[in-house]
């Protein structure tokens, strides 16, 4: 009886042996600066199967440095898939992979987010990783919507249902957009040629680095807005609240008009310019501490006498 038990439990063994590996593979990226994921020859396994992550369920997939892989196959499982470092790139394309236990990004994910796509398991995002989604007019956050790292929008518009948690950053860098924003933590990146910036949820930090940004309505910031050197943000006739400090090195545009209102501590670079457009009248909404330039395009009545705010530059 016991050595019919114990001849049962070789045979068990080799079966499972001639199957494939039925307890999964551990498998590391080796194809090189650029590859495809189903293909055996790019990755080097720890065990018997030689194949590819997700030829078992049971699978692991690490992808090291300088490696850019190619997930051209759908409707893989997984356990684990790792990216190690920031040179690591995984593009999932409009594919969609269940992961069962961790998806570990430490370096950069794109994906289109068309359709139905679904990217399972936990993620863990790297303090310098990017999310990247490149889908065109339409996305889904396949990735979730917890993000500690930068998300990038291209010309995809994310339709968020629910919340968005953003302990990192969120950068619109083309015709993108995202319905959400988290105004408790992170940044709210725009950097595509020209964008209208829009109230969302509010911001907690927003950040203007290139480009003219024009607001298309009025917006709160839990905590800084900055404008970099060279870029140029318009507020319109908006009002805008800062509750920490609104930093601009470049170029700030408004109309003054009404009770148009900036909060906020406001610190002027060097080399900075506040440009006032708003026709007949208007007031300093900007306040009366300038380190730059003040120019006023087209009004010349001040509230009061104009003399009393120095360094303002007149145009006719």
């Amino acid at each position: 009886m016991k050595n019919t038990r114990f001849l049962r439990y070789i045979l068990v063994g080799i079966m499972a042996c001639a199957t494939g590996g039925a307890w999964g593979d551990d498998y590391t990226w080796n194809g090189g600066a650029t590859g495809v994921w189903a293909l055996a020859a790019n990755w080097t396994s720890a065990g018997p199967d030689f194949q590819y992550p997700g030829f078992n369920a049971t699978d692991t997939a690490t992808i090291g440095a300088g490696a850019t892989v190619t997930l051209n196959i759908g409707g893989l499982t997984v356990v684990d898939v790792t990216l190690s470092t920031t040179t690591s790139q995984l593009d999932l394309g409009a594919n969609s992979i269940t992961v069962t236990g961790t998806f570990t990004n430490n370096g950069t994910v794109r994906l289109t987010g068309a359709g139905a796509q679904a990217v399972g398991g936990i993620k863990v995002n790297g303090g310098t990783s990017t999310v990247e989604y490149y889908g065109g007019a339409t996305a889904n956050p396949a990735w979730g919507t917890d993000y500690r790292t930068v998300l990038q929008l291209g010309t995809t518009v994310a339709t968020v249902a629910g919340t968005v948690s953003n302990a990192g950053s969120i950068e619109i860098n083309g015709a993108g957009s995202i319905d959400a924003s988290d105004n408790t933590q992170g940044t709210f990146i725009y950097s595509t040629a020209t964008h209208t910036v829009p109230a969302l949820n509010g911001y907690y930090n927003l950040s203007i680095p290139s480009s003219t940004q024009t607001l298309g309505a009025s917006v709160a910031a839990a905590n800084d807005i900055t404008v970099a050197l060279g870029a140029t943000f318009n507020l319109s006739g908006f009002n805008a609240s800062v509750t920490g400090t609104f930093t601009n090195n470049g170029t700030v545009r408004l109309t003054g008009a009404g009770a148009q209102a900036v909060g906020g501590i406001k610190v002027n670079g060097g080399t900075s310019t506040v440009e006032y457009y708003g026709g007949a009248t208007a007031n300093p909404a900007w306040g009366t501490d300038y380190r730059g330039s003040r120019n006023r395009t087209s009004a010349r009545d001040y509230p009061n006498n104009p003399r009393r705010y120095l360094n303002i530059k007149w145009y006719p």
